[in-house]
């Protein structure tokens, strides 16, 4: 099986590739230094202090470097997730001031970056996992294999006295082979 149907086989119902995406999402046109900053609160509850800690500085580092502040709701924890809470995070925002630039609330989709909801991304997510298995499942396993080999890095450079990220390259390569 090529790493192309093993891909395929994962994620048969990924339609876009990462090219698409790219061509979805744009690189935003920012001066150089600009900072996009993410504010992502999970609506299982209340904003609290580490919330506006967190949103505080997300906006001054967008405000003060000309770049964008924008908020993802973290919706994944359904579990937990509370009635109303985005509600309350959005009002929280506005009266402090701290209104971000991009966001989705109530259906609205403000910014050309979205969906700006977590759970709603995960197309975009599955396109680039199938991406990486495409083109970099040999090196992913190589590299996994060298951290379950990490007793015979270890063993090279004590005894060998290999320096340890020559020991490493070694076992990442002689995986590399053994598996291509």
């Amino acid at each position: 099986m090529t790493d192309k149907e093993l891909a395929d086989l994962i994620f048969p119902n990924v339609t876009k590739s990462v090219e698409d995406y790219e061509k979805i999402y744009p690189k935003r046109n920012l001066s150089e230094g600009a900072r996009v900053t993410r504010f992502a609160p999970s609506p299982t509850g209340f904003v609290h202090i580490g919330n506006l800690l967190q949103a505080l500085t997300d906006f001054l580092l967008a405000r003060n470097s000309g770049g964008v502040y924008y908020l993802r709701n973290e919706d994944t924890d359904t579990k937990r997730e509370v009635n109303e809470a985005v509600d309350k995070i959005m009002e929280t925002l506005n009266y402090t001031n701290l209104v971000p630039d991009e966001y989705e609330y109530r259906g609205e989709i403000v910014g050309n970056y979205g969906p700006y909801v977590q759970s709603e991304r995960k197309e975009i997510y599955h396109a680039f996992i199938k991406y990486l298995i495409i083109y970099f499942f040999p090196f992913l396993i190589a590299l996994l294999f060298s951290f379950l080999l990490h007793p015979i890095v270890t063993y090279l450079e004590k005894h060998l006295k290999f320096p340890r990220i020559f020991a490493t390259i070694f076992i990442v390569c002689l995986v590399f082979i053994i598996i291509s």
